[in-house]
């Protein structure tokens, strides 16, 4: 299902420990939708506890705990050992278990699920195996649930200036994350993901695909922002490999300050909301006897 070669950036204890430290968990209202999306499928239950949930590409963890108080038991599986020892190191969730995988099978029986989740990490699956897996462990009716957040906007916390709305900084904020991709030579495989995986829901074949969005603003310094960006992978990558004399997080933050008129302020004085657009794919496995 992955490639083992490029799931391999995210090993390594180090790197696992700053994703675990600097990579925020995402808002609740996550979890709800997909679950309100579940509960609306499975309109012959009472809606309150599952059975059964899978999270594949789980990494340490973060993700897989939103869901715990909607299912009896809850998988999640990594291919990267790190990860999955970091995840079982902070687990203090009774029904939730991590596993290692080589990602190419679910390690689940036939038509035994009924939520797959999948968050952040579709980019570097192989889609087709990956829907095949899911119609193979989803129970009729189950569904699966692929989602993505990419950053949209920033602004100032404290607006100044009549100009500074919502909205206003859009184009300019992608573009100088796309830069940041760019400087970092990131895998292509992560601009699907900050395109907000238009290229995912055009690959799969399931015809029930349909698209869920939101949007979430959080509150940042730019020092916290630079510690974010420090827990991407192919920064850390790019950084031990080529040992650049300029820092290309430095000019990142160098780019959002002046976006926000702040070029003369130190990184903890320089607080901004960013606002992110959470992109669901919901795909649902039909009853018996129908095709995929």
């Amino acid at each position: 299902m992955a490639d083992s070669n490029l799931i391999r950036i995210y090993e390594g204890e180090k790197i696992a420990e700053i994703y675990s430290k600097h990579r925020y968990a995402y808002p609740p209202l996550v979890a709800e939708t997909i679950m309100n999306y579940l509960r609306k499928i499975y309109t012959n239950t009472d809606g309150n506890t599952f059975e059964y949930m899978l999270d594949v590409g789980c990494g340490t963890g973060r993700s897989t705990h939103a869901f715990s108080p909607f299912f009896k038991s809850i998988l999640g599986i990594d291919i990267s050992e790190a990860q999955i020892e970091q995840a079982k190191k902070i687990n203090e969730s009774d029904n939730i278990i991590f596993k290692l995988s080589d990602g190419h099978t679910f390690p689940v029986d036939d038509d035994s699920v009924d939520l797959v989740t999948c968050g952040a990490a579709a980019h570097w699956l192989d889609i087709k195996k990956f829907e095949e897996e899911c119609e193979r462990v989803l129970k009729p009716n189950g569904c699966c649930a692929i989602y993505i957040s990419t950053f949209q906007d920033v602004r100032n916390l404290v607006e100044t200036d009549d100009k500074m709305k919502p909205g206003s900084n859009s184009h300019v904020f992608r573009t100088c994350l796309r830069e940041f991709l760019d400087d970092i030579n990131a895998h292509e495989r992560n601009y699907i993901a900050h395109d907000g995986y238009q290229d995912i829901f055009d690959r799969i074949h399931n015809t029930s695909k349909e698209w869920l969005t939101f949007r979430h603003e959080r509150e940042y310094t730019l020092d916290k922002y630079r510690a974010y960006a420090r827990s991407i992978n192919d920064y850390n990558i790019f950084m031990n490999k080529e040992k650049p004399i300029v820092d290309p997080i430095d000019v990142l933050a160098k780019k959002i300050k002046k976006t926000l008129g702040k070029e003369n302020e130190p990184d903890e004085e320089v607080k901004m909301i960013i606002e992110y657009e959470y992109r669901f794919i919901m795909l649902t496995k039909p009853n018996t006897g129908t095709d995929w």
